[in-house]
């Protein structure tokens, strides 16, 4: 029989952790390597998706929904910059740097949720190298596979909604199944991470608390932080035209802190449920 889970000690325990794993270096050193594989993935997902009309724009909204507007006007001029001065045979070695600039991000993420876990990474070189590889090319799937089903199923809702003569009622439906997609295609992104990242023998179910929170701590803490950013506009006084990059970087940085958080949630919880982290054969 599984024992009860007090959510008070949970939150003691967690909080200890916080300070025994050093949490807040580790999360600045995730969010530094984020940097550096944004933009090459962003290069990445947005070349292989420049034969579908409309769905770079549909990647770049959905960033935006996340991202503080400041930090999003960056993304944007680089990418405009980007892709004016790219050549149209870019899908060859350029892509695959990108690719693997990309996943040396998710390297240092498997490593972060192995400290979350307190388990050493025994697998081979090449295999924790293919698994961030793996799991960079599965992230990429999802997201093409989310904007493959909003782009032509919008076209769809679309067609149906003037056939039967209740666009409203279709478009308001469409909208909602649109952020549910998104949603979807969040929480499977990080369901995958917290699953398949660490050097964990565990059961899908027990990274569903660390995924929850997550998700849930993306949304907030995006929507408040762009909100203290609009009303508190203090780092372009302190950093000038830095002010934007500023922003950029902290917001980063609680992402990487939230997966770091989220990890440790479910490791917490496989302890006190009496199923302490057993490495993988």
């Amino acid at each position: 029989m599984t024992p009860r889970i007090s959510y008070g000690e949970l939150f003691r325990r967690v909080r200890q952790d916080v300070v025994w794993h050093d949490c807040f270096a580790k999360s600045a050193a995730l969010a530094f390597y984020f940097q550096l594989a944004i933009f090459p993935l962003l290069i990445f997902l947005l070349t292989l998706l420049g034969f579908m009309s409309g769905a770079q724009r549909i990647v770049l909204f959905w960033l935006g929904r996340l991202m503080p507007a400041d930090a999003m006007g960056i993304i944007k001029d680089w990418l405009q910059e980007t892709l004016a001065r790219r050549s149209r045979g870019i899908l060859s070695f350029s892509l695959i740097f990108s690719l693997w600039s990309a996943s040396t991000g998710v390297s240092t993420l498997i490593a972060t949720l192995n400290r979350a876990y307190e388990v050493n990474e025994g697998r081979p070189f090449w295999q924790s190298q293919a698994l961030a590889l793996g799991l960079t090319l599965a992230l990429c799937i999802l997201v093409i596979g989310g904007v493959v089903l909003i782009t032509f199923g919008d076209q769809l809702i679309a067609g149906i909604g003037s056939v039967l003569g209740i666009v409203a009622s279709v478009n308001t439906a469409w909208r909602i199944f649109h952020y549910a997609t998104g949603l979807l295609m969040l929480t499977l992104g990080i369901a995958l991470i917290y699953y398949f990242a660490p050097n964990v023998d565990q059961h899908w179910l027990s990274t569903l608390p660390g995924t929850g929170f997550a998700v849930t701590a993306f949304i907030l803490v995006s929507y408040l932080f762009s909100i203290y950013v609009r009303y508190a506009p203090s780092y372009y006084a302190v950093y000038g035209s830095l002010g934007a990059i500023v922003i950029l970087n902290l917001w980063l940085y609680l992402m990487a802190l939230i997966m770091y958080l989220g990890g440790e949630i479910n490791s917490e919880i496989q302890k006190l449920s009496g199923r302490p982290a057993k490495q993988k054969r």
